[in-house]
């Protein structure tokens, strides 16, 4: 076939031209362009074929193709051709009118599908209007059949309905070669309603009879689906009126309102002999999906027994197309309702991957909904997957670090020896990530172990020692009292960042980790999903640091000024570092509240606030620095192996887990919720708390100013009535917060493990 010659290769050769002088041993196998001298009937055929031919040999063969989209030089077009010529002589695309959506119940399965789906593959719409009069005539098998019907089957439709081709292999009887296939075809498709007339009957949703049972659809699932514009009759393509040769059936099978009456007047020795409809064949219209599945590891050979064995012990069947994708409620690939259902159908199979998967980030991710985080099928392939021993496999060792860049675009061999489905429990294989998972569980363990029993006896002695000053009527409040300052504004200030730093990392991280919990889920909805709360976290993240740096530079002021020297930080009572004191001071109140002994006296400090000091230090430390690593692992894993971004996600998960119940349930109590501060202790908002409170309090600390002569200077009136309404407003709503948070985190620990 002479070379096509176009509009881009006559500029290319123009410009040859002009820069060598032209080029006298051009042939026409070589060039795309064919001069006139040279142009004979072969190419005006050839031009037929989207082929160029110079105007002056364009002849009424050439005309005719330009109403086919060919190409025709403007001077020798006629009214037909000016249609599809530009204005400068250049090729115009005819653009195809857009047909406006075909109701295929109006006509019959056969034809409905000729003006729709297969409307490209059909020759002209006289064909279509001719099988529609052969049908309307009686469907015979005469002349006009062979004649008529027969070649327009082996014109339009041989290339799909064959014995060849894939259709034909989901459907034995579907390729159209002869009059009884083609007859099968010509029932007109009812409409969604008149299935649904007898399958959407609501009895049928919880009948007793499972059968009856299994044969309900609910209308609104198909609706969502991507299947929504298909007529039901599309994959249900042999209607129960085509099988009554072969199956005896009662009227109830033909006939909706007999049927309805039929489940209405139900007994327990009814029988039902509608014979079931054959399950759709997917890859009759999905026919690459089909390919591809056949060269997978999910392909089943007939007669081939796998492998694997489910947990009954039993061979596991290869899965279906409706495994993966469900059957009526199937939606497209991108949908996160799709993803959660194929990892779902996945993890029907590969059970502990399933577990590990929806234990990382990627599946606590896909959970709250993410359509960002990777899906089974982002790094495994979905209908083409293979063993990971292939070197086709995704996540094959010579592949793994490019499926990665997918997603992770500045990915490295480190990155991709991250591993996605560790199991921290399997100390054979991961004794790293076992070690360190349960070393985290233990510093949990003691420390909740510790603080439920201080917190547990702390409420006992509190509620005994409230109603003892209630009889005594000592529980009265004089709200003219003057107050002691203990904070300054910056403090106020501080604390602040705190607080909103520490409920927006708690809410947004512990979100994360209790994925599955409905609650968490509805908060992920609420706030925008998990890329906003990921957003949040981070910054959530950076004000924690900037109010640790702030503290420090604080310290750093003071040591400049002399107000705290080393010496002191062991010595002084202003210090926040825990002392041999603390430790006997701790004994001494763990008696009190058994009533073994007298209440304590303390200082500027007590033991339980200097656990909460340095419990910032050590949380910005560990969560801070595994943080870090989980938001940066690309750069990271430039110099350390992938498992330590495994092991930084156990520890930042840990850690912050402690963090979380620890502030909200002994750090609360301690502060806000013990009988003696209710409704709120807000000396940290008011910088300032009762004289007579403090006396109670902190008797170590008020000798200590009464002794320097110090503590008239520190005498302060309360704080105003509106000051004071702001303050519950902002505390009680922090604190609520807190506790909703803390009870969700039990809920999912006690019934969602």
């Amino acid at each position: 076939m002479i070379p096509f010659c176009n509009y881009k290769n006559i500029v290319r050769l123009f410009v040859a031209l002009i820069l060598f002088g032209g080029i006298s041993s051009v042939t026409l196998a070589e060039e795309e362009y064919c001069p006139p001298e040279l142009c004979d009937e072969v190419l005006v055929e050839v031009a037929q074929e989207d082929e160029y031919c110079p105007p002056e040999l364009c002849d009424e063969v050439l005309v005719e193709a330009a109403q086919e989209d060919e190409y025709c030089p403007p001077e020798l077009c006629d009214e037909l051709a000016d249609d599809v010529a530009s204005d400068d002589g250049g090729y115009v695309e005819e653009v195809e009118e857009e047909r406006p959506p075909v109701d295929r119940t109006q006509y019959s399965r056969l034809t409905g599908a000729m003006r729709s789906t297969m409307y490209q593959h059909v020759t002209t719409d006289e064909s279509i209007e001719a099988i529609e009069q052969w049908i309307s005539d009686g469907r015979k098998n005469d002349a006009v059949f062979t004649d008529v019907v027969m070649p327009i089957m082996e014109d339009d439709c041989a290339n799909c309905h064959s014995t060849s081709s894939t259709m034909s292999k989901g459907i034995q009887d579907l390729p159209l070669r002869n009059y009884e296939q083609i007859v099968a075809f010509t029932n007109f498709l009812p409409p969604n309603s008149a299935c649904l007339a007898c399958h959407g009957n609501e009895r049928l949703a919880d009948h007793e009879d499972t059968t009856l049972a299994s044969i309900f659809r609910d209308e609104s699932l198909k609706a969502g689906s991507a299947h929504n514009e298909l007529p039901c009759a599309s994959c249900h393509y042999d209607l129960h009126e085509e099988q009554t040769v072969d199956v005896q059936q009662n009227d109830y099978c033909l006939d909706s309102s007999a049927f309805n009456n039929y489940i209405a007047s139900w007994n327990a020795n009814a029988t039902l002999s509608c014979a079931p409809l054959k399950e759709p064949v997917c890859i009759n219209c999905h026919q690459d999906e089909g390919e591809l599945v056949a060269q997978s590891t999910h392909f089943e050979k007939e007669g081939e027994i796998s492998s694997l064995l489910n947990v009954f012990g039993k061979p596991l069947a290869a899965p279906e197309c409706s495994d993966c994708h469900t059957s009526h409620d199937v939606v497209i690939s991108t949908q996160d309702k799709s993803s959660l259902e194929v990892i779902d159908g996945c993890g029907n199979c590969h059970l502990s991957s399933a577990k590990t998967y929806y234990e990382s980030y990627h599946g606590k991710a896909a959970l709250l909904g993410s359509e960002e985080t990777a899906k089974c099928f982002d790094c495994h392939g979905s209908h083409e997957i293979v063993p990971l021993s292939f070197e086709t496999s995704p996540v094959s060792k010579s592949n793994v670090q490019e499926t990665c860049a997918g997603c992770h675009e500045e990915t490295n061999e480190n990155f991709s020896s991250f591993i996605p489905h560790a199991d921290y429990h399997d100390e054979e294989n991961y004794p790293i990530l076992f070690y360190t998972f349960w070393a985290m569980n233990g510093l949990l363990f003691f420390v909740f172990l510790f603080f439920g029993v201080h917190t547990s006896l702390w409420l006992y002695r509190s509620i005994k020692e409230r109603k003892e000053r209630k009889r005594a009527g000592e529980d009265k409040v004089n709200p003219d009292e003057q107050h002691v300052r203990r904070f300054n504004v910056s403090h106020t200030l501080l604390h602040l960042m705190i607080i909103t730093s520490f409920l927006t990392l708690a809410l947004t991280g512990m979100t994360l980790k209790f994925s599955d919990n409905t609650m968490f889920q509805w908060i992920s909805d609420v706030l925008g999903g998990p890329s906003v709360l990921g957003q949040w976290h981070r910054i959530a993240a950076m004000v924690t640091g900037a109010y640790f740096v702030l503290h420090l530079m604080q310290l750093v002021i003071l040591f400049a000024k002399g107000k705290i020297t080393v010496r002191g930080l062991f010595k002084e009572d202003y210090t926040m570092i825990p002392l041999m004191r603390d430790i006997q001071d701790m004994k001494a109140n763990m008696l009190y509240f058994v009533g073994k002994g007298p209440k304590p006296s303390f200082g500027r400090w007590t033991y339980w606030e200097k656990f909460d000091y340095m419990a910032v230090f050590w949380g910005v430390a560990v969560i801070g620095l595994s943080g870090l690593i989980l938001w940066f692992p690309e750069i990271v894993t430039r110099y350390v192996p992938g498992w330590v971004i495994n092991v930084s996600y156990i520890i930042h998960g840990e850690e912050a887990l402690l963090a979380t119940i620890f502030i909200f349930v002994a750090h609360f109590f301690h502060t806000h919720l013990r009988p003696e501060s209710m409704p709120l202790d807000p000396v940290v908002f008011t910088q300032r708390m009762p004289l007579s409170k403090f006396k109670e309090e902190r008797p170590l600390e008020y000798q200590s100013l009464v002794d320097k002569n110090e503590l008239e200077g520190r005498l302060l009136p309360p704080p105003t009535k509106w000051y004071m309404a702001l303050v519950y407003l902002f505390g009680f709503s922090f604190v609520a917060i807190g506790i909703f948070i803390v009870l969700a985190i039990f809920y999912s620990i006690i019934f969602l493990k």
